[in-house]
């Protein structure tokens, strides 16, 4: 993969986004609405749940640690106060 960064466009009333991706130890899960999230999944390509380790920060977002997952495509489920969403990330 080269440099470039991926950006799904958000659909409307999406609420819930990370950054960077790609990434290559940490994204960052953050919202635009103040929404609560209350649970994180991950997920690798062909749908194995995988270990989400994660920190909440000062501002409501949280810091996941992927350092440790092979290059690839990822899924995370996040499950919030105002339903679930399911975004996509690359790892370098």
């Amino acid at each position: 993969l080269s440099d470039q960064i991926f950006v799904d466009a958000l659909p409307a009333g999406a609420s819930i986004f990370a950054y960077p991706n790609p990434t290559s130890d940490y994204l960052i899960l953050a919202t635009n609405t103040g929404e609560t999230v209350g649970n994180i999944e991950l997920f690798d390509i062909r749908g194995r749940q995988l270990n989400c380790p994660s920190e909440g920060l000062m501002n409501g977002s949280f810091r996941i640690d992927v350092s440790a997952l092979k290059s690839g495509l990822y899924s995370l489920v996040i499950s919030g106060s105002e339903g679930s969403e399911s975004l996509r990330f690359s790892k370098k």
